[in-house]
């Protein structure tokens, strides 16, 4: 697909894309401010806990964790989570 062919194919959508309501917009300005409150919530949290553990094993409170454990256990959560949202999805939850 060649430059030309990008500028066709964008002329075609500003050609048949409308203006939503207003409704339509607040919706969708709604779920992005929710879906950016949840990651960044998610965020600190984790990264709330990381200094936590780090502070813990400096002073010896805590064994530590090799760093590959815990990406293992973040790759699992992200996954279980994709699927539970996927099962959501098809089982008409969301």
């Amino acid at each position: 697909m060649g430059f030309k062919d990008f500028l066709l194919s964008a002329k075609k959508i500003i050609l048949i894309a409308r203006k939503p309501s207003k409704e339509r917009f607040l919706t969708s300005l709604k779920a992005s401010f929710l879906g950016l409150f949840l990651i960044g919530s998610i965020s600190f949290i984790i990264q709330l806990l990381s200094t936590v553990l780090t502070l813990a094993a400096r002073a010896g409170a805590v064994p530590t964790i090799p760093r590959e454990t815990v990406i293992y256990v973040l790759v699992a959560i992200i996954v279980v989570v994709m699927g539970v949202v996927a099962y959501g999805r098809k089982a008409g939850w969301w």
